[in-house]
Order: structure tokens, then sequence, then C-alpha cells
């Protein structure tokens, strides 16, 4: 739902937008940055002078994590897809940059560190670039991916790299802040801090205009961008189908909690939009005031049927439907 007009999350998933960041930046920032931060300072826990290697490194995620890399004090190694972003992280002080479509990294690696390797690797890419970074971590390190498709596909990997007693981390932002929302919102305020404090930069930001969704989805399916993609509103008029009615007058329309207020105002709502029937369920008989307001909507045209269930039983609600379709409601 990341393309919808209005969202609702919990409070402690929110955080006031700092001043010094655009919207199209503030939109941008929270998931790769979370991500990075989460990746290596809560889960590989990277340490002043030890080495990190981040693939696409020129990608959301890839920029967030080399400025938390920086932010510790860690040597950098980084891969990018083509030479101009290999240029931009030079240009932002990444040490040792390479080439993420090749395996040659490895071998690169390996001879910067005098055979070593490094001590935690972020990794977003596939195939058979998984073992050979495994193969780079030196003993005690991490391994952490962010990538899906591998995990997916049920990929394997030989055990061996392991006796080096080496940790490998999956990591799944969208499943962590879903379950656990509240560490999610401390990762949130801790990326936020970092923004105000001046320890983390936004990314370069490609905006396009949700009218031309279609470019940003191909861009990033071709890997053209650099930094992050973000899609805005602004000068984008809401337009609506009217050929096709969004309330059937040959329908009937089921109102959970229909004695309230708001289930009234809902009622009546669709009878000004030309529904046919309206069903309104509540855990009691519907008191008279009920009875009354049903009356006044049903001089307007539209039926309105009073019912008693408890929306919360699926039998209640198996019966309230069989109920309707045994009458003579229009299609429910």
């Amino acid at each position: 739902s990341a393309f919808a007009s209005h969202v609702i999350t919990l409070a402690g998933l929110a955080v006031p937008k700092p001043e010094t960041l655009s919207y199209a930046e503030a939109a941008a920032l929270p998931i790769a940055f979370m991500t990075a931060v989460h990746s290596l300072r809560h889960v590989a826990r990277l340490r002043e002078g030890e080495r990190c290697l981040i693939h696409a490194a020129a990608g959301g995620v890839g920029m967030a994590a080399v400025q938390v890399a920086q932010a510790a004090g860690a040597e950098i190694f980084a891969t990018a897809g083509s030479d101009e972003k290999r240029d931009l992280l030079r240009s932002l002080g990444v040490q040792h940059v390479m080439d993420s479509r090749s395996l040659s990294f490895a071998d690169e690696v390996r001879e910067l560190t005098n055979g070593e390797g490094v001590d935690v690797v972020l990794n977003s890419l596939g195939g058979e670039a998984i073992p050979r970074s495994l193969a780079l971590v030196r003993p005690f390190g991490h391994f952490v991916e962010i990538g899906k498709r591998d995990i997916f596909q049920n990929s394997r990997v030989g055990l061996r790299p392991f006796s080096k007693a080496i940790s490998f981390h999956s990591v799944d932002l969208d499943r962590l802040i879903r379950e656990r929302y509240s560490y999610g919102g401390e990762l949130l305020h801790e990326v936020m801090e970092g923004f105000a404090g001046g320890t983390f930069k936004p990314p370069p930001v490609h905006v396009e205009r949700v009218d031309h969704v279609h470019r940003a989805f191909r861009m990033m399916a071709q890997a053209r961008h650099v930094g992050k993609l973000s899609i805005s509103f602004e000068g984008v008029a809401a337009t609506r189908d009217e050929t096709q009615p969004t309330v059937r007058g040959d329908g009937t329309y089921v109102v959970t909690g229909g004695h309230g207020a708001l289930g009234l105002a809902v009622a009546r709502r669709l009878a000004e939009r030309g529904a046919g029937a309206v069903a309104l369920i509540g855990r009691r008989k519907a008191p008279k005031h009920v009875q009354e307001a049903a009356a006044e909507i049903e001089s307007g045209g539209t039926r309105v049927i009073l019912d008693v269930a408890d929306a919360t039983s699926e039998d209640d609600l198996a019966g309230v439907f069989e109920r309707l379709r045994s009458g003579d409601a229009p299609e429910v």
C-alpha cells in the first residue's frame, strides 16, 4: 500500500520529518538506513578498524551502509555495477571499490588484505557471489544477507567457511517491523537521530511523478539508478472513472457495528450513493433511535435490514449472510 493516498500506522513507528530533509528524501530514507544500521551496528556489531565488504554499495541500502561503516571507523571495501557508480563511491571516501558484476572482487579483496579477508560482509548479490563472499570472511566474522532471491530459492552453501567460527545472518526488515515493531520504532528513532546529529546525510534521490511510475520501475529493474527512487504525487490531480459506479443499486452492503453512530453514517452515505440495500449488524437488537434512522433511510429508496450478530463470530456472520440470501435482499 505504499502508493495509497492515506495510511495508518502505529504511533511508535512514526517520527517527525527533520526540517533539513525534503519529503522525497524523507520517503527514501527509513528502510535503507534502518536496514544498514540494524545489519552493521546491531547484528554484525561492526567496530573501529574492522574491514567491511558492502556489495551493491551505490544502491540505497549500500550508500546508507557506507555511512554507517564510516561512522564506525571501519575500512570499507565496496562493489558497484558501473564505472559511474564506482567513481561516485570513491568520491564518498570509500577506500577500495570493485566491480559487482564480476566475481573478480574476491581475488581483489584477498590481494588488498594480504589473504586475510574481511570481518563483515553485507550481501545483496546472488548466485556464486554468495559462496565467494563467504570465503572472504575471516575468523569470528559476520556474513549478513539482505537479499531474498537465493533464500526463497532454497539455494545451498557449503559449511566449510563456518569452520572459522563465522556467523551467517539473514535480515528481513519488513518482517522485523511487523513482528517486533517496538524494536522497529527504536531503530527508526536511532536513524533519525543520526540525521539530526549530522552523522548521516541523505543519498541521491531520483524523483518520478506517480503518473510516470513505470519509469521508476524500469530504472530499478535495469539497475540504472544511484541511491534511492521516490514517487511524488505533487502536481497530479486525483481522478476517478465515473463511468463505473462505486456503489451498486442491485447490491446489499453489510455494515458491522451498524447500530452505532458511525454505522448509521456509513448507511446514509451508501444510500446517498444509490445502494439497493444496507444490512446493519449489531450485537443487540436495534434500539428505537436506530429503527427510526433506518425508516428515514428507507424513505429515500434504499432498503435497510436490521440484524443481530457478533461480527467476531464466524458462525454469527455466516447466519447473517444465510438470512440475507434466503430473503429477498439484492445480491450480497
